[in-house]
């Protein structure tokens, strides 16, 4: 469980260090990593903050995303807290899907999506949130280790 705990805390450490450099490149160079296309407004003015910001907004939406499991959150005792690194993951991982959602929604590679800065911004927080479809797999997999059954999986057990 300790190597469990050990490598979910790192995964999230180690992706928002790299949104923070990521967005940090952005302040200092801003054609680097532009956000702000040719039909994009920039959020911050002159963009230098953009990535900062759609990193901030999915991560804050990835830690509403935590709010999910510990509605289900059973308690085992086992002296590595895992459920803290678990949690940890979530606003990690929404900062960086956010990124990687609104830069390839500005990238111009879809047609037809509203770029105002209203609709970037809510498209980092959905792709934030959306880190949820990525963590259920692992919440699943702590659970198996801690010998806990998922609740949903039980009444799809039981149906």
């Amino acid at each position: 469980m300790r190597h469990v705990r050990n490598l979910l805390l790192g995964t999230a450490l180690s992706l928002t260090v790299a949104w923070v450099v990521l967005a940090l490149v952005n302040a200092l160079w801003p054609t680097a990593l532009p956000v702000c296309g040719k039909d994009t407004v920039c959020l911050a003015g002159d963009g230098d903050w953009d990535l900062l910001e759609i990193s901030l907004v999915g991560a804050l939406s990835g830690l509403v995303g935590a709010a999910i499991p510990l509605t289900r959150l059973t308690t085992v005792a086992t002296r590595y807290n895992v459920r803290a690194a678990q949690i940890a993951l979530k606003p990690a991982l929404g900062g960086a899907t956010a990124l990687i959602g609104v830069m390839l929604l500005t990238s111009g590679l879809i047609d037809d999506v509203d770029q105002s800065p209203q609709a970037v911004l809510a498209y980092a927080a959905l792709f934030g949130m959306s880190q949820q479809l990525l963590t259920t797999f692992v919440d699943r997999r702590i659970g198996d280790l801690l010998g806990v059954k998922d609740e949903t999986a039980q009444k799809a057990d039981t149906a």
